[in-house]
C-alpha cells in the first residue's frame, strides 16, 4: 500500500544568502520541497512522496538528492505521519518576516539582513520565509 513519506535532506554546503534555495525549489518541483537550515546552518530541503514501504522511501529521497547534484551531509526518511507528528507540534511556531521585524522592534528589511548573513534562523517556504518563534528575542524595555 502505498503512503507519503518526508525526506529531510542536508546538504554539506552552507549557504545563508540563500542563493541556492531557488535553484533547490525549482529542481524538486512535484516534491511539496521547502528549503531551510540546520543548527550549523547547513542547507537542508524538506519533501514530501509517496512509497510502498520505508526501503522504497528512501531510496526515492536519495535519488531526488543527487538531482540537485549538491553533497549530502546527511538524510532522514519517515512516513508523513510521523514527520508530522515530530515537526509540527506546539513549539514549532513559525512567524512571518513581517512579524518578526515586529517582535524585535526592527523594520523588515533588517530581518532580511539577519537571515541573509545567518544569524537569524528562516525556512524558505516558496518565495517566503518563515522563522521560528523561538528564535525570536524580543528588545529588552528600557
Amino acid at each position: 500500500m502505498t503512503t507519503d513519506h518526508n525526506a529531510t535532506i542536508t546538504f554539506d554546503t552552507r549557504d545563508p544568502a540563500g542563493n541556492i534555495d531557488d535553484d533547490i525549489l525549482e529542481t524538486l518541483t512535484g516534491y511539496s520541497p521547502a528549503t531551510g537550515r540546520d543548527e550549523r546552518q547547513h542547507v537542508q530541503v524538506f519533501i514530501t512522496f509517496p512509497a510502498n514501504n520505508l526501503e522504497q522511501a528512501f531510496v526515492i529521497a536519495f535519488g531526488l538528492a543527487a538531482r540537485t547534484s549538491l553533497p549530502v551531509l546527511a538524510l532522514e526518511v519517515l512516513p508523513t505521519t510521523e514527520f508530522d507528528a515530530r515537526n509540527f507540534g506546539p513549539s514549532t511556531k513559525s512567524v512571518t518576516v513581517s512579524e518578526a521585524a515586529e517582535i524585535l522592534g526592527i523594520t523588515r528589511q533588517a530581518v532580511l539582513q539577519r537571515i541573509k548573513t545567518g544569524a537569524l534562523p528562516a525556512e524558505k517556504v516558496g518565495p517566503v520565509y518563515t522563522i521560528p518563534a523561538a528564535a525570536l528575542t524580543p528588545p529588552e524595555a528600557g
